[in-house]
């Protein structure tokens, strides 16, 4: 149990750190780099650049495009992801608004790219997918957007918006990681540090009932003071998309946010009312099952994340994690475990728990580069689960980028979980097969594979989603 407050970013050991040195040595490297992208940009919008007279020509223009992408793709990781590890340092901060202002500015400038695509005269796009098959899946999306352009003035304000647009969102990770504060709490006489962090990744699952609840009581005591402004700032993301899905003419707000993942309306209540009919009865026996081995008289919301065998707690070290990872993802080859070592090697991961830290786990995937992932190690077996889950997103976009051209290689969404939720399965499986008589060992897997996957991906999601759809 953690009974001492996090450390600060700085007195984090380096192992547990990811080395972003892989992208850009100095942050110098960095601001030359979006120079490199202004010019480009200027180039993008000559008017030699924009005259679009045969298949060739769109190709060429497209060529660009894709360089000045790929180049806003590596500084969007340094600056964005390098943010996240402490939201309270300005410098990071500063750096990562630095690329939004100039990224806005940019995107703004060569808006004009995909207009001039997107008026041009179909029959020179189809050429050009002739030409050139690698832009084929780009060129097609793009003209199926075509009803629902703007002008282009239209289009550019709302690039140019687009730093106060995103504000939703940066202020509630600014709310919750640089400004949200937790007080501390008391059990049997012992006080305990309270963080987002620990509650999440920690205290949420900890077998002991009386902590578990003051923990969730003081935790969510503090949420619920800055439930307004939280609110306040949902409802204007709400607003906002609502607003432009209006502009642009499509017929909901659904519509616009499904387009990009080129999934249909009825596919998206399908699966909504098809996981939340069906689903719901198993995870209730779950529960009840929870109740009954935990000898929890009424079961609340603080006890849907407690262990099925309360005896038995295996705590994992990250280099015993690693080693179960690279094992249990033999099954897909040795180009893919040698990269999973060499990810290991070369410090793709940040491991740390430190103050201003993102909750969760995330993986940034700069295009051509080597993926970075983050998360926060308590040493459940739970962080196992998160960790080959993360590695299911880095592989698939690091082989993508070896395969696949810019404009191209980023999947539906409603795809993109499938490669980290299958490694998730395959770890579980891996688990299962090495300790066969250890039943406290079996209960303990999957209890790991039902409250993080499935809970994470099937209650928490779809309860969010048909929430969302209401």
């Amino acid at each position: 149990m953690t009974t001492q407050a996090l450390p600060k970013r700085s007195d984090v050991p380096t192992h547990l750190t990811w080395d972003m040195t892989a992208l850009y040595a100095t942050p110098e490297d960095f601001y030359a780099d979006l120079e490199q992208a202004a010019q480009l940009a200027n180039e993008l919008t000559s008017d030699l650049m924009l005259n679009l007279t045969d298949g060739a020509s769109i190709v060429r223009l497209l060529q660009t495009y894709e360089a000045y992408l790929t180049i806003l793709s590596k500084a969007d990781t340094y600056a964005g992801a390098q943010s996240a590890v402490d939201m309270s340092d300005s410098e990071l901060q500063i750096r990562a608004r630095d690329f939004e202002s100039q990224v806005a500015k940019l995107n703004s400038q060569t808006a004009i790219v995909e207009q001039t695509l997107k008026q041009a005269d179909e029959a020179l796009i189809k050429q050009a997918m002739s030409d050139n098959d690698k832009y084929r899946p780009f060129l097609s999306d793009l003209l199926a957007q075509k009803p629902y352009t703007l002008s282009l003035d239209l289009e550019s304000a709302l690039i140019s918006l687009s730093p106060v647009l995103d504000l939703p969102y940066q202020n509630y990770e600014q709310c919750k990681l640089a400004d949200m504060t937790f007080p501390d709490f008391e059990v049997n006489g012992q006080t305990y540090p309270l963080s987002f962090s620990t509650f999440e990744n920690e205290y949420e699952t900890t077998v002991d009932t009386e902590f578990r609840r003051q923990a969730f009581k003081s935790f969510s005591k503090r949420l619920r003071e800055s439930q307004h402004t939280i609110a306040s700032n949902y409802l204007t993301q709400v607003k906002k998309e609502k607003i432009i899905a209006d502009m642009r003419g499509y017929d909901s707000v659904f519509d616009y946010l499904l387009q990009d993942q080129k999934v249909s309306r009825a596919m998206y209540d399908e699966h909504i009312d098809t996981i939340m009919t069906h689903l719901a009865p198993p995870m209730r026996r779950y529960i009840n099952l929870l109740k009954k081995v935990n000898g929890i008289e009424k079961m609340t919301f603080a006890d849907l994340k407690v262990p099925l065998d309360a005896s038995f707690v295996a705590k994992v070290s990250i280099d015993e994690a690693k080693i179960y990872c690279v094992e249990a993802l033999s099954l897909l080859g040795t180009d893919y475990t040698d990269m999973v070592q060499r990810s290991f090697d070369e410090r793709w991961y940040d491991f740390a728990q430190n103050k201003g830290k993102s909750t969760g786990g995330f993986c940034a995937s700069p295009y051509g580069e080597h993926s970075y992932v983050l998360m926060s190690w308590t040493q459940n077996l739970g962080d196992v689960f998160t960790l080959i889950h993360e590695i299911g997103h880095a592989g698939h976009f690091y082989n993508a980028g070896q395969y696949q051209n810019y404009l191209s290689y980023e999947p539906s969404l409603y795809f993109i979980e499938a490669p980290s939720t299958c490694n998730e399965l395959l770890l579980g499986y891996h688990l299962l097969q090495q300790n066969t008589e250890d039943k406290a060992f079996q209960r303990y897997v999957v209890s790991s594979l039902l409250s993080n996957t499935y809970y994470h991906n099937f209650v928490t999601h779809y309860l969010e989603a048909h929430f969302q759809r209401e």
